[in-house]
């Protein structure tokens, strides 16, 4: 896969914000919508989204604050799409289910690609972050972001994804059946303070993951799991990530890199990463 640039080191974590775009087919989320984080726009925002055309450039305000309490931003069956979220916070606090994941995909029709989300704070409604109950069995599904079938050239990149009751970022395909996800360029995310793991992969095809900071993990750093036999995980590749304070819960044998599937796997790679120390 080709990963994207190294930026300032290992671990840059988010960068600075770029100039927010303008022109034709960038839109911004409608002031109709609360941005004061007091009540629950799940419903308001998901009809917004759905809305806009493919193609087009999604502004979430800087200062923002949306809260999501019934489910994440859904995207299914969609392409093209830039959801601009520099300085905006996205609270998904609804609960620990795939749904509630800050964003998803997979869940109906899948098939979505070129998709980026640039810039969030995604933060989720678990308390214990950091804590040794970080992790509380039969919570932990909500991520920040869950590509789950058939996400194809997703970038996902300078985002702060924290408090997660399950890991950061979680790549599956409901075992092979509906179609991997591939040529996903997930760099410059910061993960802190979740559940799991910072990063869990349990299928897909040419995923990079690159310059990222994970710190404050209940359980370990770059994970793959959970493939079931004759399910493939190619060309994966960990780039410069950092990873700090890991292990917070005593649930599970925590690593910080951690490979344990049946699968087909190929072409995994740790390259320039920095693991600091456990919890």
């Amino acid at each position: 896969p080709g990963g994207p640039g190294s930026g300032s080191g290992p671990g840059a974590g988010p960068r600075a914000a770029p100039p927010t775009p303008t022109g034709t087919g960038v839109v911004t989320v409608p002031g109709s919508i609360d941005a004061t984080g007091a009540t629950d726009v799940s419903g308001a925002l998901q009809t917004w989204v759905n809305g806009q055309a493919d193609g087009s450039t999604l502004i979430f305000p800087s200062g923002a604050i949306y809260k999501l309490g019934t489910f994440g931003i859904a995207i299914e069956s969609r392409n093209n799409l830039t959801f601009w979220g520099y300085g905006c916070t996205i609270h998904n606090y609804g609960g620990s289910a795939i749904r509630n994941s800050a964003f998803y995909t997979g869940w109906g029709a899948g098939n979505s690609s070129n998709i980026k989300v640039l810039g969030f704070t995604l933060k989720g409604s678990n308390p214990n972050g950091g804590t040794t109950s970080a992790y509380t069995v039969g919570q932990e599904s909500s991520t920040g972001v869950s590509l789950y079938k058939n996400a194809v050239g997703w970038e996902i990149a300078d985002n702060t994804i924290t408090d997660q009751w399950g890991v950061g970022a979680y790549v599956h395909d409901f075992g092979g059946s509906f179609g991997y996800s591939r040529n996903l360029n997930f760099h410059h995310n910061a993960i802190a303070r979740t559940g799991l793991a910072g990063i869990a992969v349990a299928n897909g095809i040419s995923l990079t993951f690159a310059d990222n900071t994970l710190t404050d993990l209940g359980g370990g750093g770059l994970d793959i799991e959970d493939a079931n036999a004759g399910e493939s995980i190619h060309s994966v590749w960990y780039l410069r990530n950092v990873i700090n304070r890991w292990g917070w819960s005593g649930n599970f044998t925590q690593h910080a890199f951690s490979f344990d599937a049946p699968g087909d796997l190929n072409d995994l790679r740790l390259q320039g990463n920095i693991q600091i120390g456990r919890a």
